[in-house]
């Protein structure tokens, strides 16, 4: 949806500010400097929302405001004025409480004013900020039962990339079946094992001896 707004100001710099601020993709704005082409551009337009300054040239803010009110057509777009002075005391009762009456003072507070125009255009949250995703978490895939629940030719597609996708600087770990080991290391590592094995047998041997000797120890002792 596109909400069309008429904006009604004699001085440049705020017609550029109130188009800044009310700029969005889903508002259309249009921009008058006199009173009578900005009544002209309501009438025209039948805009979603008008901004009113109070002193134009031509005609007042306040004229605009009451022919937009007399007209059947009009009288429910919401209008804000905006002006450097306070509103009048006859103009309070007509704004207090309404949903189709907003009086700004200026200088105007940016997010205070996008607020009230969201409000008024019936979508609060139309600058607010999208949330970020929430992220899901998830164990991954084994590789190989993905691999497994593919079409052979899949599968033969899917091994080929996998093989492929080793990233560049980074080779594949060697392997030791293709590296021959040099004779000396495995004469070195056979006499480690043959010298372990002898000492094993002389641990056993002497266990063994001690064991034969504590009998012939203990009647030694008795004779004496």
């Amino acid at each position: 949806m596109v909400w069309k707004v008429v904006s009604v100001e004699d001085e440049p710099e705020i017609a550029e500010l109130i188009r800044l601020v009310l700029d969005h993709p889903q508002i259309e704005i249009q921009t008058a400097d006199t009173g009578p082409e900005g009544l002209a551009l309501v009438k025209a337009q039948k805009p979603d929302l008008v901004t009113l300054d109070v002193m134009l040239p031509g005609m007042n803010g306040w004229d605009i405001y009451d022919a937009i009110r007399a007209d059947d057509e009009l009288k429910l777009i919401p209008i804000i004025m905006l002006s450097v002075t306070s509103v009048r005391t006859e103009r309070r009762q007509a704004f207090l409480g309404s949903r189709i009456n907003l009086y700004v003072t200026k200088p105007f507070d940016i997010v205070q004013l996008r607020r009230e125009v969201a409000g008024m255009l019936g979508s609060k949250d139309l600058w607010t900020p999208p949330k970020p995703p929430v992220a899901c978490m998830f164990d991954a895939p084994d590789q190989e039962e993905t691999l497994q629940s593919l079409s052979p030719d899949a599968r033969t597609t899917a091994e080929l990339i996998t093989a492929a996708s080793i990233p560049t600087g980074q080779p594949p770990l060697p392997d030791p079946a293709n590296y021959p080991v040099h004779p000396a290391i495995l004469h070195d590592a056979d006499r480690l094992d043959a010298d372990r094995q002898q000492q094993s047998q002389v641990r056993r041997r002497r266990a063994t001896a001690g064991t034969r000797l504590r009998p012939n120890v203990l009647r030694a002792r008795r004779h004496h």
